[in-house]
Order: structure tokens, then C-alpha cells, then sequence
């Protein structure tokens, strides 16, 4: 089962569709395959974190959905879907749930979380 936070839920669920329901997928795909992962509600989003190292966030907006991976900068994009010029965080932007690479992006916060354990930047 799942830990949810309850605001990170009130989030979600005040989302509108799609991005509720592109959030909510996310939000399973994350914790459901790293079950280490702590859900917090940090700076109005939901956010992950990994030994106490923040790992990624969620967040609906007007017209899309988006993951903003902390160590996006780093990551080995396979797809080149990441997209921003932050230093360190980027983000892949979705539209509908169709757009969820499960794969692909399990493999992004498997590299993410890796990358935090060797490089405590944050």
C-alpha cells in the first residue's frame, strides 16, 4: 500500500482532468516502484524524497502536467524529453496519460536517486 500524504492528496484530487488523473498516475508509478520513497507537500506540490534527499516533484498546471526531476540536468535521457535550463532541475511536461513512459521514467528517478546518494547536492 501506498503512503500518501493527506495534502499531497487534497492536491492532486483539486487538480483538473487530465492532470489529475496524469498526476495521480505519476504519483503511483513513483511509489510503486520505490517503495523507500517519502511523499512530502513542499512549496504547494507533491514531492519525493529518497533518504531525505528530494528527488522529484508533480504538479498540475492550466493546459498540463509535469515531473520536475531535482537531478534532470544529469540524467541520461534516452527519449530527450527533459526539457528546461535550470543548473540542476528540468522537467518533462504531459498532456495526457498516453505520454506515461512507465519504463522510461522509472529509469529517470532510478538515476536520480542514484545520482543523490553520489552526489549529496542537495
Amino acid at each position: 500500500m501506498f503512503r500518501y500524504n493527506a495534502d499531497a492528496t487534497a492536491y492532486i484530487e483539486s487538480r483538473v482532468s487530465p492532470q489529475r488523473e496524469i498526476c495521480q498516475a505519476l504519483r503511483e508509478l513513483i511509489l510503486g516502484n520505490f517503495q523507500h520513497m517519502v511523499e512530502e507537500y513542499k512549496w504547494r506540490y507533491p514531492a519525493y524524497y529518497y533518504q531525505r534527499r528530494r528527488i522529484c516533484l508533480i504538479g498540475g498546471f492550466k493546459h498540463h502536467a509535469n515531473i520536475e526531476l531535482f537531478y534532470g540536468a544529469h540524467l541520461k535521457d534516452s527519449k530527450g524529453q527533459i526539457a528546461g535550463l535550470g543548473k540542476h532541475t528540468r522537467h518533462i511536461k504531459f498532456t495526457s496519460l498516453k505520454e506515461i513512459d512507465a519504463p522510461y521514467l522509472v529509469d529517470l528517478v532510478q538515476q536520480s536517486i542514484t545520482l543523490s546518494q553520489t552526489n549529496p547536492r542537495r
